[in-house]
C-alpha cells in the first residue's frame, strides 16, 4: 500500500512539473510605439511571440482595448527565426478624450491555452489651442453638399430607346408590307406563290387554331400557281380532277414532272380535303412539314417548266434586287453594328478610363482610399484597395544575403495596374551595391512576366524628410493575354535602405493612361517609411 502511495505521488508531481514547465515556454512580449501621444494620434500596439511549426496561435480581435478605442487592426506578420516563427500582431489605438489609460492584460491563445500581455499606460495629451494667435470666427452655416451622380444609366436608357425604336421601325415596315400585299403586283407567277405562302405564316393562323384555313388558303395558292403557269382549271376542280388534268399536260407537253412530285402533291390536296370536310385535325409538325413539302413543290414545277423570255427577264431582275437588296441589309448592319461598337467604347472610356483593356483605373482614383502599414518594418501607404499578402521565393542570387522577404500586392501585370510593397530582411548590413543588386533582380522577375523591350534609368531619389533611396524607372512592352494586343507599360521602382532591411515599392500601368499615372504619384506621395526597431 506504501509503495502504490509512492508511485501515485511521484506521478502527480512529473504532471503538474511538465504542466508548469509547458505553461513557461511561450512569453508574450508587448510594448508600444509611444506611450504619450497627441489627441486623435494613434498608439501602435504590438504584441510579439515565438512559437514552433506546430503551434496554433490565436490573437485577441476587439473593437476595444479597455476603455481604447482599435482604430486599425492590422494583419499578423510572421518571420521564421531559425525553427521557431516569431508572430507579430499589431492594433492602432487611441482615445478621444485627454488622460492616462491602461492597456490591460490581453489574453493571446496558443495551442487553445491562454498566456497574457503586459499591461501598460499611455498618456493622451490634449492639443493646446493659442487663442492670443489663433482667431475665433462664428459658426458657419451648414452649406449643402455637391451631388455627385454618375451619367451611366442615362447612357444605358439612350441605347435601349435606340434599340427599341430600331425594333419598332423593322416591325412597323414588315406590318406595311404585309397590309399591302394585295396591292402589290407580281411579275410571275412563281414570285406570286412563293410570296403568299410566306406571307401565310405571317399571318399565325396555326397559333390561332385556325387549322382549316390554313390548309385551305395553302392548297388555293398552289392551285392558282398551277392554273397561271399551266393554264389548266386547277382553281375549279377537285383533287382528283386536278391530277387527272396534270398527268394529261405531262403526256402531251412531256413536262419533266416526275412521279414522285405528282404523288407528293396529291398528298398533300388529299390531306386538305380531309382537314375542310372531314374535320381531321393533323398534328403541328405535320401541318409544318406540309407547308415545306407544298413550297418545294411550287419550285420543282417552277425549275422544270421551259422559261418564258418575260419570266427569264424578271428573275435576272429580281436575283440582281434581291442581290441590292442583300449589300445594302449587310451595310446597314455593318454600319449600326460599328455605331454601338464605337458608342460603347466611348461610354466605357468616359466611365473607365482604361477599365476595358484592365483594370479601371478612373475609378480607382476617384474612391475613397484605405491608409494601412505593410510589413514590418512598416511602410504606411493609402491605395484605392487593401493590398493583398502573397507569397514569395527569394531568387537564388540573393539566398546567402536575404533572410526574410514579405510581399503585398494590388492588382497583376495582366490588369496593366500593379503596385507591389515588398520588405526585404538581410542577414547581415547590407554591402554598398546591394541596391543595384535588388533592382536588377527585380527587373528579371518582370522579363519572367511577359516584359520586353526593357528601358531603364536608375537615379537616387529623395522622398522628403531624410529619407532618400535608389529609383529605376523606364518602359517595356507588353502582350496582353487573350487580346493579341501589345501595349507600352510604365514602371517605377523605389528602393529605401535601412540599418538591415530594405523597403521597396513598385507600381506598372500603361504609358496613356493618365489615371493610372495619377494612381501612382498620389501613392508614392503617401508613402511613410517606419524605422527599424
Amino acid at each position: 500500500m506504501k509503495g502504490k502511495t509512492v508511485i501515485l505521488f511521484w506521478i502527480c508531481f512529473l504532471w503538474f512539473g511538465c504542466q508548469s514547465v509547458l505553461s513557461q515556454q511561450y512569453k508574450i512580449q508587448t510594448s508600444v510605439d509611444s506611450t504619450k501621444v497627441k489627441l486623435g494620434k494613434l498608439i501602435h500596439l504590438k504584441l510579439q511571440t515565438q512559437v514552433d511549426t506546430f503551434s496554433k496561435v490565436q490573437f485577441p480581435e476587439i473593437p476595444m482595448i479597455g476603455t481604447l478605442e482599435v482604430i486599425e487592426n492590422y494583419p499578423v506578420d510572421t518571420f521564421r527565426k531559425g525553427a521557431l516563427y516569431e508572430l507579430v500582431k499589431k492594433y492602432g489605438i487611441t482615445q478621444y478624450d485627454s488622460g492616462v489609460y491602461t492597456i490591460p492584460r490581453l489574453a493571446v491563445f496558443i495551442n487553445q491555452k491562454p498566456y497574457f500581455t503586459d499591461s501598460l499606460q499611455v498618456e493622451i495629451d490634449n492639443v493646446a489651442v493659442d487663442t492670443l494667435k489663433q482667431h475665433l470666427y462664428d459658426i458657419k452655416d451648414i452649406l449643402e453638399a455637391p451631388k455627385t451622380s454618375s451619367n451611366w444609366w442615362k447612357w444605358l436608357l439612350g441605347l435601349l430607346a435606340l434599340g427599341l425604336v430600331f425594333f419598332a421601325g423593322k416591325k412597323g415596315w414588315e406590318y406595311y408590307l404585309f397590309k399591302k400585299s394585295g396591292q402589290i403586283i407580281y411579275k410571275t407567277p412563281i414570285e406570286k406563290a412563293l410570296a403568299l405562302l410566306k406571307q401565310l405564316d405571317q399571318k399565325k393562323l396555326l397559333e390561332k387554331g385556325e387549322v382549316k384555313t390554313f390548309y385551305s388558303e395553302m392548297t388555293d395558292i398552289t392551285r392558282n400557281y398551277l392554273e397561271e403557269s399551266l393554264e389548266i382549271p386547277a382553281m375549279e376542280s377537285t383533287t382528283n380532277e386536278l391530277m387527272t388534268l396534270l398527268q394529261q399536260v405531262v403526256k402531251q407537253k412531256k413536262y419533266p414532272f416526275s412521279k414522285e412530285l405528282l404523288q407528293n402533291l396529291e398528298k398533300i390536296l388529299k390531306q386538305a380535303d380531309l382537314v375542310k370536310f372531314a374535320k381531321s385535325q393533323p398534328f403541328i409538325l405535320e401541318i409544318k412539314e406540309d407547308k415545306q413539302k407544298m413550297e418545294e413543290i411550287v419550285k420543282s414545277f417552277h425549275q422544270a417548266l421551259p422559261k418564258k423570255p418575260e419570266e427569264e427577264e424578271a428573275l435576272l431582275e429580281e436575283e440582281e434586287k434581291a442581290a441590292k437588296a442583300k449589300k445594302a441589309k449587310t451595310k446597314c448592319i455593318l454600319i449600326a453594328t460599328a455605331a454601338i461598337v464605337l458608342i460603347f467604347f466611348g461610354f466605357a472610356w468616359f466611365t473607365n478610363g482604361f477599365g476595358l483593356l484592365g483594370t479601371s483605373t478612373k475609378k480607382m482614383l476617384e474612391k475613397e482610399w484605405i491608409t494601412s502599414d505593410y510589413g514590418f518594418p512598416a511602410v504606411r501607404i493609402s491605395s484605392p484597395e487593401v493590398l493583398e499578402r502573397n507569397e514569395i521565393k527569394i531568387p537564388p542570387t540573393l539566398e546567402s544575403i536575404i533572410q526574410e522577404q514579405t510581399s503585398f500586392t494590388m492588382g497583376s501585370l495582366q490588369s496593366l495596374f500593379f503596385t507591389q510593397i515588398k520588405t526585404t530582411f538581410l542577414k547581415t548590413k547590407p554591402e554598398e551595391n546591394l541596391n543595384d543588386a535588388i533592382l536588377e533582380s527585380e527587373l528579371k522577375i518582370l522579363e519572367q512576366l511577359g516584359a520586353s523591350t526593357l528601358l531603364v534609368k536608375t537615379d537616387d531619389f529623395n522622398l522628403g524628410q531624410g529619407t532618400t533611396g535608389k529609383r529605376n524607372q523606364g518602359t517595356f512592352r507588353f502582350a496582353v493575354p487573350g487580346t493579341g494586343k501589345e501595349v507600352t507599360c510604365r514602371y517605377e521602382m523605389y528602393l529605401f535602405q535601412q540599418e538591415q532591411s530594405i523597403q521597396q515599392f513598385t507600381v506598372v500601368y500603361q504609358e496613356e493612361d493618365t489615371y493610372g499615372k495619377a494612381i501612382a504619384e498620389k501613392m508614392l506621395k503617401s508613402i511613410e517609411l517606419r524605422k527599424s526597431p
